[in-house]
Parts: structure tokens; sequence; C-alpha cells
């Protein structure tokens, strides 16, 4: 299939694209990478990243641990250049996964090096959508996803990719490979031009009321969660609007007391939570916010605790579709920056990180 180069609204679009070559790519190698993972024997695997590839590694950890029943830990990059000992238990054998967009993030090259440094005995496999960077040569083993890089700083293709490659990874180590045959199923939902067309009518209505909440808050449990930070994210960078995530049930122990109806809540439903989420849905009620539930299929418990909701009818496992969730929190912000009257191309408000000088131990 052919590339979509021409902005943020094509690369959304793209993603199917990006999903299934980065399978066929990973198929390739599984005698090769996936012997390796194998034979390794791997006691416990720390996901690492920064910006949307820390949201992403949030995911990956959570899923690594309910699939393969490994420890898993995940830690922002930024933090590692400050560590005078590991941050998990260094007599296990340890796979660290670095994600990084551009294999050349600051903070994620500091992490891998200060780890080296720490733990010499750990093993690094880096995932980047660009060859060629410096936190490669620090590897023991590279995904590089192929066709995957966006043109600008907005990363939606290739965070996504990201977790598919983490969810390959993490169906090898545990030898099942049926979850790598429900993946393959989510390309091709998405290559349904109804299919797409439903997710995008959708997540349009939502962004048609003026004014636009002013705060947003994202939900969601376990593997969930990340799906929340990175929504949060994308809201911030799209749209420029106060955005927070929470974990689902942590958030009724006082997180609801800030709402008002100028809110707007959206929850990342599991199949596992599914009653207790939607017990919390219902109780915020009573501060008037708007409040968006996407899930696989809804119902009339869901219909009487809910405002709106996206359904997705992926008919693949709440573990599976959190790939397909990626595109909707895409679409959503996507067209909510068009209402606020920005150009997802052009986001001047978009300013570079805030430099920290003092990097001990680097």
């Amino acid at each position: 299939m052919q590339v979509q180069k021409a902005g943020v609204f094509s690369e959304i679009l793209d993603q199917p694209r990006a999903w299934r070559e980065t399978l066929q790519m990973l198929v390739k190698r599984k005698e090769e990478l996936g012997g390796w993972l194998k034979g390794e024997n791997f006691g416990q695997i720390v996901f690492v990243g920064c910006a949307s590839s820390y949201t992403v590694a949030v995911s990956a950890a959570h899923i690594a641990q309910l699939v393969s029943g490994l420890n898993t830990e995940v830690y922002p990059s930024s933090e590692f250049c400050y560590l005078r000992r590991p941050p998990y238990d260094s007599r296990i054998k340890t796979l660290v996964v670095a994600i990084s967009r551009s294999n050349d993030s600051d903070d994620t090259f500091w992490a891998v090096d200060k780890l080296k440094k720490l733990h010499p005995a750990v093993k690094v496999l880096g995932i980047f959508a660009k060859d060629g960077g410096r936190i490669q040569a620090m590897c023991d083993q590279t995904v590089i996803l192929p066709n995957t890089l966006e043109i600008g700083p907005v990363s939606t293709r290739s965070a996504s990719s990201s977790l598919l490659a983490c969810m390959v990874l993490t169906a090898w180590i545990s030898n099942k490979d049926a979850f790598i045959n429900e993946m393959i199923r989510v390309p091709d939902l998405y290559a349904d031009p109804e299919y797409i067309k439903k997710i995008q009518d959708t997540a349009r209505k939502l962004s048609v009321p003026k004014p636009l909440p002013l705060h947003f808050v994202f939900l969601g449990c376990g593997p969930y969660y990340g799906l929340a930070l990175e929504a949060a994210r994308k809201i911030r960078e799209l749209v420029a609007y106060n955005a927070e995530a929470q974990q689902t049930l942590e958030f009724r122990h006082g997180g609801q007391g800030g709402l008002t109806k100028e809110a707007m809540v959206f929850c990342f439903l599991s199949d596992t939570m599914r009653k207790a989420e939607l017990d919390v849905l219902g109780g915020l009620a009573k501060y008037r916010c708007p409040r968006v539930a996407v899930l696989e299929q809804s119902d009339e418990s869901v219909k009487l605790r809910t405002d709106q909701v996206i359904e997705l009818k992926t008919k693949v496992s709440e573990i599976t579709r959190i790939l397909a969730m990626y595109p909707v929190i895409h679409f959503l912000t996507f067209y909510m920056s068009i209402a606020r009257g920005k150009n997802a191309d052009k986001l001047y408000h978009l300013d570079p990180p805030i430099q920290v000088k003092d990097r001990p131990g680097v």
C-alpha cells in the first residue's frame, strides 16, 4: 500500500497500512528475533520511553504482564539518569525495551546509557520509527518500524505501531501465536471504509458543541491507562486545552472534586472491570459534565450511566482492542483541534521540550 505523507490526518488514516507492514516485517524476523527472546529466558521486562513513547510503554508493560506473567516495570526515560541503582531487581535476567520515535531522544539515550553503567548485564531492545540513531548503537536488538515516522511533531502511526511491536514481542516470549492472529484482524477492520467512516463521524460529532469543554479527563484501568495518558497528551498537543489522565477506579477517591459542567470525561471501558468502571461513570452524573464511554459494545447499563458512546465492535479480546482505540483518540483530538480553529499541521503553540541542564551521572 502507498505510504500517506500529506500531514496529520493522512497519517491517522495510514495506520492500517503501517500496522500491516509492521506485522509483515516482524513475521520475517520471528526465527531470528523471537528465537533470541526465548533463548535469553528473561525473568522480567522493563519498558522506558518519553512523550508518546512513554504512554505506549505504560500500556505495553501492563500487556506484557497480563499475557506472559513475567514481572514488568515501566519508567519515564527522564528519571533514569538520576538513579544510583537499577529500579528493579538486577539479580533477575532483565530485558529493557527502549521505545523512541526518533531513535535520538536525549532522555531515552541517557536512560539506556545510565542503565548500561548501572547494570552491565542488562539486555536492551530498541523500538524506533527511524533507523541509524544514537540509541540504536547501544541496543542488543532493534526493531525499526517500516514507514511510520511522521512529518511533524505529532506522533500517531509511530506510537500505535510501537505498541503493536511490543504486543508481538510479548506473544513470542509467551508462546501465544493466537494473540498474533488476533492482531492481524485489527488492520483489516480499519481498512473497511464503512467502519472507519463510522468512527470518524462519531468523533466529529463530539467536537461539535460550542464552546468546547474547558477541561478534559481521560480514564482507564490497567493497560487502558496508557490510552488515557496518550489521549490527554493529544488534547494538549492538538487542541491546546487542559487535559488529565487518571486511573478509573482511583479517580473516585477525590479526583472528581474539581469537575464542573464545563468538563468532559472519557472512559476507556475494559471487559474485566466494566461494571466497576460504569459505577464510576454513573456516580459522575451529579457534576453535569458530559460522560463518554469508548468500548467494545454498548448495552442498557452503559446508556444509563453515560451521555455518549463510541462503539468499536472489533470482536477481539480486550487486550488486542487497545490497538484499535488509537485511531479513536487521534480522530477525536484532530476534529477538536479543527473546532478550536487550529491547524493540526501547523501547531504554533507547541514549544520544544524544556531543557534540563543538570544530568548527574551521565
